[in-house]
């Protein structure tokens, strides 16, 4: 209710909604798929630490990205 509220104050206050995000340049989205690529890694580093000692789940592994 309040957020409904919300939204027919602004409407009434003819607060305009704020713009589209532009979208991403290539070399933007070069630098998020390298940043998620990292993160996968440093993921699947600290899941195969943590079972070192169990062989049966030091080979857990995400799937490849697609």
């Amino acid at each position: 209710m309040l957020i409904d509220m919300m939204k027919d104050i602004e409407k009434k206050a003819g607060v305009a909604a704020p713009p589209e995000p532009a979208p991403l340049s290539a070399a933007d989205e070069e630098v998020v798929a390298n940043f998620v690529a990292r993160l996968r890694r440093q993921v699947v580093q600290e899941i195969q630490d943590e079972n070192t000692g169990n062989p049966a789940l030091a080979m857990i592994s995400l799937p490849a990205p697609s």
